[in-house]
């Protein structure tokens, strides 16, 4: 210990510091064993030695330290710790004054990736080159798989560049790049190859190579192929700006050959889809946003991205500007059609001011409106187009206030006035409706103290709360206009009168539970009704039932349904009841009614056999609604997955039109990998009420 101290001291004032003010720059070494030869300068290290300086961390077994070159030369069991990093070596020779060394026979960990080479090169700071080696995400020696290159650059906490790059699986080379980088931010992997076999594709591999420029330039580069369709690719990129906001653009180009259609009537289509998007954010209250889709045919994004196309399956070009204050939004937007094959509204331009609820001097009065103009033109794919240019000014005026301590009052009345340069006759038309009605609601509750695990369901206090309310909604268009003289665009056009009276009720149970060492409140029961009933014909709308049970922190059961009083019959209902076992198990099962309507069931599920082993099952059947025992499959899918260590593999076959099988293998180090494929996974959406699977 005394030797430790004495070393201590001279090494502070061999490199020029005083005092504790410099401890941090000053090279410190401990050991089992240390000796310091004064008129060497230099320190010898044996056991178990450790050396600091700064964020550097070394030990090893033997270590020379020459004080006056701030030189050191280590050898046995070497590593080397730096922010997290740790890189092992047979010796080290290493420079602390440039930061700089050399580390032979070497193996880098670097989260996620593991390095070995034949030499590792600390060239700087927090900068390391791999001479004749390779990375790898999995941490064996040898690697199940590995990225090997005669250079490679590793810049800590930033990325791996590497050059003239074969990937190999166990000892077989299978890929070239001439140029491989990966940020070490990124949880994303750089290459993915999907293959399987779908009806309309036949046999197909579906490949991308994620590229990445720098922190704001980055994308995928598509390279696909399919039996029955040819060759395809493109392009996706995004981009950010520091001053001009972030964007996305896709590219997409198949020569098609589509060999589904007899020999006769086929030929080579040169299909393709080009799609950019901006936004920026200009200042805190103003937004830009721009879109632009050109496809070739309405059929593309259908035939080769189906996940997209059910999501939007006529995309809209516009540029929109939106500015926003807590008093008003403005907003500008241009709307054109791209593509003649579908049926859009253009607006060149329409202007809207929204003013969602100002307040009126020092009153409890608030005024609202929703004002805009708009020159819109309505194009019809295989029909006549028609124009107009239209004003349209929403103003609503209502009070709130609180009555008898505990019933809240909300009376409004307002008007909408609607001028067209056009009618279905080519004539000025004006349009004026009338607004009014009121809502009343309040809120009363009652907290037991009770404390209960019955059923385990761990019952920490119990609240209920119960919400009533009443609200009266009338609307009235001037007598004599009739609604097929108008020509329509959008909603505001098909407005009508309405007389309604709406009651509902809802109540909850509350109690607390206990997430991730946080005290929550949590609803045990939420029911939800309400009933319209219409003055002018003396009828009452279905009954609207919702109800949410959580009796368990991992089980939930969603239901909702319209109940047709006069026929005494459901007129819909949907049921969801979903169970989460964490990384166990999942179950979900969910069914769609309408009346007189094809139904659907559909049950999902999944398990983890053991820690090598999962499974996944889906069904989703169609019956008829006053006969289950017509159900037929809708679709079919079953999944099976393996731990291949530093892989998973996926085998997947999807029964829906046709059979459609395909293998995925994801490197578990990259666990946000994009399938990009035809088939879409149709799994339960947890916690969204009626929305399917």
């Amino acid at each position: 210990m005394l030797r430790v101290w004495r070393l201590a001291v001279g090494i502070y004032l061999l490199t020029g510091c005083s005092g504790y003010a410099q401890q941090d720059s000053s090279i410190v070494c401990n050991g089992d064993k240390i000796e310091f030869l004064t008129e060497e300068k230099t320190v010898i290290g044996e056991g178990n030695v450790v050396i600091t300086y700064n964020d550097i961390k070394l030990t090893c077994d033997k270590a020379v330290v020459r004080l006056d070159a701030k030189q050191g030369f280590l050898e046995g069991n070497v590593t080397l710790y730096q922010d997290g990093n740790t890189f092992r070596a047979e010796r080290i020779n290493y420079d602390f004054e440039t930061k700089k060394g050399k580390l032979i026979n070497g193996r880098g960990e670097f989260k996620p990736w593991y390095g070995r080479g034949e030499e590792i090169d600390k060239v700087g700071d927090k900068e390391f080159l791999i001479t004749n080696g390779y990375i790898s995400t999995c941490e064996l020696d040898p690697p199940h798989y590995r990225v090997q290159s005669k250079k490679i650059k590793i810049f800590l906490g930033d990325k791996v560049v590497a050059y003239n790059v074969v990937i190999y699986i166990d000892k077989y080379p299978v890929f070239y790049i001439p140029f491989y980088t990966h940020s070490l931010k990124d949880e994303r992997p750089k290459v993915t190859i999907t293959p399987g076999r779908e009806k309309d594709w036949g046999i197909f591999a579906l490949g991308q190579y994620r590229y990445w420029l720098n922190e704001n330039a980055q994308g995928y580069i598509h390279a696909d192929w399919r039996e029955l369709r040819g060759w395809a690719g493109g392009i996706d990129h995004d981009y950010r700006s520091r001053n001009f906001g972030e964007g996305h653009l896709k590219t997409y180009y198949a020569d098609d050959l589509d060999q589904q259609l007899i020999e006769s009537l086929r030929e080579r289509e040169q299909r393709y889809r080009a799609q950019y998007r901006h936004r920026w954010q200009i200042d805190n209250n103003t937004l830009f946003q721009a879109e632009y889709h050109k496809l070739s045919d309405g059929t593309i994004v259908k035939d080769f991205f189906e996940g997209e196309y059910e999501e939007e399956s006529e995309p809209e070009s516009f540029i929109s500007f939106t500015r926003s204050r807590p008093d008003y939004i403005i907003n500008l937007t241009a709307t054109g059609r791209v593509n003649d094959f579908f049926t859009q509204v253009e607006r060149l331009p329409e202007v809207s001011l929204d003013v969602p609820g100002l307040r009126i001097g020092n009153t409890r009065f608030y005024y609202q409106t929703e004002t805009s103009a708009s020159n819109l033109y309505n194009r019809r794919a295989g029909l006549s187009d028609y124009e107009a240019i239209r004003f349209d000014s929403f103003n609503k005026f209502f009070h709130t206030s609180k009555l008898f301590g505990w019933l809240y009052f909300t009376p409004y009345a307002g008007a909408r006035e609607t001028w067209y340069s056009e009618d279905v006759n080519g004539s000025i038309l004006n349009r004026a409706i009338f607004y009014s009605g009121l809502d009343l609601s309040t809120s009363f509750w009652r907290v037991f103290d009770l404390e209960s695990d019955f059923l385990n369901m761990g019952i920490n206090g119990l609240r209920h709360l119960v919400e009533p309310g009443i609200s009266y909604n009338y609307r009235y268009r001037e007598p004599g206009l009739k609604q097929d003289k108008i020509l329509v665009f959008d909603s505001i056009d098909g407005i009508t009168d309405y007389n309604a009276v709406t009651l509902s009720l809802e109540n909850k149970l509350q109690t607390k539970r206990k997430f991730d060492d946080e005290i929550k409140k949590v609803d045990l029961v939420n029911l939800f009704t309400a009933i319209d009933y219409f003055p002018e014909t003396n009828k009452i709308s279905g009954l609207e039932v919702d109800l949410e049970l959580r009796p368990y922190n991992w089980l939930t059961c969603q239901f909702d349904t319209d109940y047709n009083i006069t026929s005494k019959a459901m007129e819909t209902c949907n049921v969801d009841l979903i169970a989460n076992g964490g990384d166990k198990w999942s179950f979900g099962v969910g069914n769609r009614y309408l009346r007189h309507m094809d139904n659907e069931l559909t049950v999902q599920a999944s398990y983890k056999l053991n820690s090598k082993w999962r499974v996944w099952a889906y069904q989703r059947w169609g019956y008829q609604a006053d006969n289950f025992m017509s159900a037929n499959f809708n679709e079919q899918e079953y999944r099976i997955q393996r731990d291949l260590h530093c892989w998973t593999g996926e085998l997947a076959w999807n029964r829906k039109d046709a059979d459609t099988i395909w293998l995925v293998l994801r490197l578990k180090a990259f666990p946000q990998i994009e399938i990009k494929g035809r088939t879409t996974y149709n799994e339960p959406r947890i916690g969204e009420r009626g929305s399917g699977y």
